[in-house]
């Protein structure tokens, strides 16, 4: 508009001008294009314009001009007459400059495909979203966009079929804008072989802009370290405490990085990566991720409950038998650390130190007193010795053995033993209820478990009148009579077969 004041100085040797706009502070202008009219040339002085007007006399009014296109950043300025001795009306026009941006907004997308948690237990994939952008604006003279993909049938389109567009024609200053929404569908063959590519032609001018982005769709899986006993599904969820998972992820770049955002740690087992879950109960603790893309494992991790076990064989220990004496007896146990659909092998366990007994009929005899204590120690009956989980074959086991070892004699009522008939056995029972713990595998020594299992596990040291002397531990017997017949029975384990 009218009215500005303006300085005007060289901008160049060869006779461009710089103009600066007092009154308003601005930054400089640029003089694109100059020219005078007949007879008139121009110079500057003291940062004004002067005119030397030659033929046409006095520099007057409306006497010489300078017509120009002045450049301040990206606004066009076009003084269509600058006049000697008369003040200078500017025109303003705004010229918009053709533009293209063609980006994602990740540089990839993770995802894991529909995977068989447990037997019929189907769960459906997952997957990090991935937009893609397309920007445009066809300037004051109007432009032409041509667009190419590749490899974008990878991705799935989150909310229904599409139609890329493949052309874009912009009108004078139009713009054009468009986003679309992908997940994964399938993994790349090679990082950012998904690809989209723009380019922008100005209708006047013919100027190129090109514009593109690049991307990687990743597959993520997990696979436990040790198939469970009841569970052999190699992409399951659900894992036990401590237990190794090996993360995998397709293809190898770009890489991911695993983050154990709700406890447990990545560790190099033999050369390979795993994720070790905590040592105790959680969910959705493992996280994959690269740049902003961000992948959360839908995972649940439990802890032992209890035990199951069979019976394997009878131990008949080799005190002499006598008449009025029954002699020790016990059994090995194989013992399956519950539950059997998770994989408890990076675990150990052991029967906790405790007082918690109560005896009955002939075992309250004092010469009973304290041997059912179940302290640790040597008189302690195992209690306190960690025991590891052991892989055998597709069993997770821990070898156990119950027994009672010293030979039983009649007692008199103080407790001393004796051969005296009338002294002979009467019916009687300990019962010991044990405390079971656990804690990472390889622990040895006095250090006391992590946490204890929900429930205590019962065994039962048992005399009858007639001299038999049994033991039972987790649903299985073994005895022993004076006349040296034995017995075992117990539930029978297909998971030995």
């Amino acid at each position: 508009g009218g009215g500005y004041s303006i300085d005007v100085q060289p901008f160049d040797p060869g006779g461009g001008f710089s103009w600066n706009m007092a009154v308003q502070g601005g930054g400089a202008f640029r003089m694109r294009s100059a020219r005078s009219t007949p007879g008139c040339a121009y110079n500057s002085a003291n940062n004004w314009i002067g005119f030397t007007c030659g033929s046409l006399g006095d520099c007057g009014c409306h006497g010489c001009s300078v017509d120009g296109i002045y450049v301040l950043e990206d606004a066009v300025f076009a003084a269509t007459r600058v006049f000697c001795g008369c003040t200078m009306e500017v025109n303003i026009v705004t010229q918009e400059v053709a533009s293209l941006s063609v980006s994602f907004d990740r540089p990839a997308v993770i995802f894991e495909r529909q995977y068989e948690n447990a037997p019929g237990e189907w769960i459906a994939g997952r997957s990090t979203e991935v937009s893609l952008r397309i920007c445009a604006s066809g300037g004051t003279n109007g432009a032409t966009v041509a667009l190419s993909y590749s490899n974008i049938g990878k991705l799935l389109p989150k909310d229904g079929p599409i139609a890329l567009p493949p052309r874009v024609t912009l009108p004078p200053r139009a713009t054009y804008f468009a986003s679309f929404t992908f997940t994964g569908k399938d993994e790349s063959g090679s990082e950012d072989d998904i690809r989209a590519e723009g380019t922008l032609v100005e209708n006047e001018t013919g100027e190129r802009i090109e514009s593109g982005g690049a991307m990687t769709a990743v597959r993520v899986e997990l696979r436990p370290h040790v198939t469970a006993p009841l569970n052999d599904k190699i992409n399951r969820h659900t894992y036990g405490v401590c237990e190794l998972v090996q993360h995998l992820q397709f293809p190898s770049t770009p890489e991911v990085t695993w983050n154990p955002i709700g406890g447990g740690s990545n560790e190099v087992v033999n050369g390979t990566a795993y994720y070790r879950c905590p040592l105790y109960g959680c969910a959705n603790t493992l996280q994959a991720e690269i740049g902003a893309a961000r992948h959360l494992f839908e995972v649940a991790v439990i802890e032992p409950d209890g035990m199951e076990s069979k019976a394997v064989e009878a131990i008949v220990y080799s005190n002499a038998v006598h008449t009025g004496e029954a002699g020790g007896i016990g059994m090995r146990l194989h013992l399956y650390v519950t539950p059997l659909d998770v994989s408890l092998s990076e675990i150990a366990v052991q029967e906790v130190p405790c007082f918690t007994y109560t005896v009955a009929g002939y075992f309250e005899n004092p010469y009973f007193n304290g041997a059912f204590a179940h302290t640790g120690g040597w008189w302690g009956a195992g209690a306190g010795r960690w025991a590891n989980v052991d892989v055998i074959g597709n069993r997770l086991m821990v070898y156990d053995i119950a027994a009672y070892e010293t030979k039983i004699p009649w007692l008199t009522p103080s407790g001393t033993p004796t051969s005296n008939s009338a002294y002979a056995w009467t019916e009687g029972h300990a019962y010991m209820d044990t405390p079971l713990g656990w804690n990472i595998k390889d622990t040895s020594g006095d250090a006391p478990p992590y946490r204890q299992f929900g429930g205590d596990l019962q065994q039962v040291f048992r005399i009858d009148r007639h001299g038999r002397v049994g033991v039972f531990k987790l649903d299985n017997w073994v005895t022993r009579t004076t006349n040296d017949i034995v017995t075992i029975w117990g539930p029978h384990s297909e998971r030995e077969e």
